[in-house]
């Protein structure tokens, strides 16, 4: 098409030369003619070679005037002639739609290929129609807001709403001039489809929307689960007090047991029993040095469904509660207690209609001369967020 285009112009101007020369030729041949026949026919007998002279100069004068003249108008008249072609060349084969209609009617006065192409109407029935019929009703009101400036000499741009013959709706980027066509009072339009760009526009912000939306859920869920945490936090650190005092209590009652006599050992066993009696903490305590006793807390029994002599007869009785997929890592640990002197782990238990996950510490005391006296148990209930 551009080859088809420069063709065409370098043709037209090759044309133009040529005539204009041709006329040029034709006028300064008979221009030679006839004034050489006029000086030969009206000069009189006896002039003077001086006098002719002056005449073939007037002459000469004379044509460059003419010839200056005649250029002038043939220029002027091209000229004029090649911006019409130029202006219907650019409106015709712009890539953009572009119309033209008058200001007081809205009838189109013409459309580009363009226009044809992305409305799907033929040239016929964009000329037979008004400029609403492209538009929305919702958009007929700044419509005439925008003719009254156009009316106004004002220039025009903005997003619009058009609509395709097939009913397809288009967001177009316009603008708009006020210009005069063929005497009438007219608008050019020029139309950029962003459809796909207004569609991509909106998908984004949906898409922000639902991630802001998403992302204040979130928070709000995590700043819940958050506080659960705290609470639960704070119920395990009572019962990690609770413990420690205890366990504490427990040593220091293992540390009085071998240099109190038999009564007071009696006092504090029975002082341990009722402690036990009233935690309300899965705690069990067995002596390793077959001298003293051993005990375990009613919780203990109640959490495992146990009595108080399968306790006693069966230390480990716990491990049969554990469930089987968690059995290996605690059979792991327990083989590294006697090293470690300690152990804690976590697993699921079987103790009723379902199961619960516990955290076990183990402990090691030793004696004055380092060897193994007591182990004690301390089972405390898992939160699920945990």
């Amino acid at each position: 098409m551009t080859k088809l285009l420069f063709y065409t112009l370098h043709k037209e101007r090759f044309v133009f030369s040529l005539s204009t020369t041709f006329k040029f030729v034709v006028a300064g041949i008979l221009w030679v003619v006839l004034s050489d026949l006029a000086l030969f026919i009206f000069h009189t007998p006896g002039t003077d070679h001086f006098s002719l002279f002056h005449l073939g100069v007037l002459k000469g004068i004379c044509f460059v005037v003419a010839m200056g003249i005649i250029f002038f108008f043939i220029l002027q008249q091209h000229r004029h002639a090649q911006t019409t072609i130029d202006r219907q060349d650019f409106f015709r084969r712009n890539p953009l739609p572009m119309w033209i209609y008058n200001l007081e009617t809205m009838r189109f006065l013409e459309v580009n290929e363009a226009a044809l192409i992305m409305y799907g109407y033929s040239r016929k029935e964009f000329l037979s129609m008004t400029v609403d019929q492209i538009r929305p009703t919702e958009d007929l009101s700044r419509m005439q807001d925008a003719i009254g400036q156009l009316q106004r000499g004002h220039r025009l741009l903005g997003q619009w709403q058009h609509i395709r013959k097939d009913g397809t709706l288009l967001h177009v980027e316009v603008s708009a001039y006020s210009i005069l066509y063929n005497n009438q009072h007219a608008g050019l339009i020029m139309s950029n489809d962003i459809t796909n760009q207004v569609k991509a526009e909106e998908e984004l912000k949906i898409a922000k929307m639902e991630f802001e939306r998403k992302l204040l859920d979130r928070t709000a869920a995590l700043s819940l689960v958050n506080k659960e945490l705290e609470v639960r936090i704070r119920e395990i650190n009572t019962t990690n007090d609770d413990l420690i005092d205890l366990n504490t209590l427990l040593l220091n009652n293992n540390r009085t047991l071998a240099v109190q006599s038999s009564t007071q050992l009696r006092e504090k066993t029975e002082q341990i029993r009722r402690l036990m009696e009233q935690v309300s903490d899965c705690v069990w305590s067995f002596d390793l040095t077959g001298k003293g006793d051993d005990h375990v807390s009613r919780a203990a029994l109640t959490f495992f469904g146990v009595g108080k002599d399968q306790v006693m007869d069966c230390p480990n009785f716990w491990l049969s509660y554990i469930a089987a997929e968690d059995r290996s890592n605690v059979t792991e640990k327990l083989g590294r207690l006697e090293h470690d002197h300690c152990a804690e782990f976590c697993y699921r238990i079987a103790a009723g209609p379902e199961q619960r996950k516990v955290r076990q510490t183990i402990n090691i005391i030793h004696d004055d001369e380092g060897n193994p006296a007591r182990m004690e148990n301390f089972v405390a209930m898992v939160p699920e967020t945990a």
